[in-house]
């Protein structure tokens, strides 16, 4: 009896290695496939692909997508040329009198320089155009600045900083608003309504005209392909909320919504800016973590960025 059962038992685990052992099989292939595919699409049909979402976007907008570049073109460390436009890693936008700040209140260490985000002309005044950097600190407020007018002239790098991340541009997509009748129940990245996000490529292939057909052009799995294009620094074929970098529309929160969110100053409620993950992969934001970050309308050099981690 023991023996029949400790075959049994051991058949149980040769199987389960084996549906394993495939399925691990079959991720990997399917991973390498898109990024085969992700790197060999001409850079025509990339911007053929960004237009058309972008041009669908202008129409009913819900929010706007930070789309980091191509691997091959991705910004050099040293590289001031950017230095005022949204970027993530690499050097961050300072002037004069700017001090790097420290990890942790009393220590020593530098802080990393996480994102920088050019807020477009969908923002109200005094947003638009205004330029907010983000660096990390061991807590949930990170360290936030906004700058009104930055330029190449006022512009200073800070010493005594962390060693630079892998700096990446970023270019916006405009995101149209999904029908809600075509916001099927979630599969992959989930807000708290249990529908899928406007930007979920699966919810984009239905809301943009002809995009599945363009897609369709380069490979049989159009949704596959356009994560890659969305979030061309993740690994995979999907993508979380820690991969994308998403300005105005509504917060979408990891866990359940943060309330009550006031300016120190005045104490009026703040106005929802953007959300990024920690695209290098570094683990500066926890594990897949989210920031948040918000601004006061009366007072915009006092922005606040929140961290949520899963």
């Amino acid at each position: 009896m023991i023996q029949e059962l400790t075959s049994f038992l051991i058949s149980i685990m040769l199987v389960a290695g084996m549906v394993f052992g495939w399925m691990s099989l079959s991720h990997s292939i399917r991973i390498r496939r898109v990024r085969r595919l992700y790197e060999s699409l001409p850079d025509e049909a990339r911007e053929q692909i960004f237009d058309q979402i972008n041009g669908a976007g202008k129409e009913v907008p819900a929010c706007t997508v930070l789309v980091a570049s191509k691997l091959d073109t991705q910004l050099r460390s040293n590289d001031n040329d950017d230095v005022t436009h949204s970027h993530y890693g690499g050097i961050p936008y300072a002037e004069v009198n700017d001090v790097w700040p420290v990890l942790e209140s009393g220590s020593s260490l530098p802080a990393d320089f996480l994102i920088q985000v050019v807020l477009d002309d969908s923002f109200p005044s005094p947003w638009a155009n205004r330029l907010v950097v983000v660096f990390n600190q061991h807590d949930v407020d990170q360290t936030v600045r906004c700058y009104q007018s930055p330029s190449v002239d006022q512009f200073v790098v800070m010493k005594g900083g962390a060693a630079p991340q892998r700096p990446w541009r970023l270019r916006s997509i405009r995101i149209p608003r999904a029908p809600v009748a075509e916001n099927p129940v979630a599969v992959a990245t989930e807000p708290a309504d249990g529908g899928l996000l406007d930007y979920d490529p699966v919810v984009l292939l239905r809301s943009v005209p002809d995009l599945h057909t363009k897609l369709s052009q380069h490979t049989t799995h159009p949704a596959d392909l356009l994560a890659a294009l969305l979030a061309p620094n993740h690994c995979g074929y999907g993508f979380e909320l820690s991969d994308i970098v998403q300005t105005g529309g509504t917060p979408v929160w990891l866990h359940e919504g943060i309330e009550g969110i006031v300016c120190d100053q005045c104490g009026r409620s703040m106005r929802f800016l953007f959300q990024f993950g920690d695209l290098n992969g570094g683990n500066l934001l926890g594990d897949s973590g989210v920031c948040y970050v918000f601004g006061c309308d009366a007072h915009p050099d006092q922005p606040r960025g929140i961290v949520q981690q899963c």
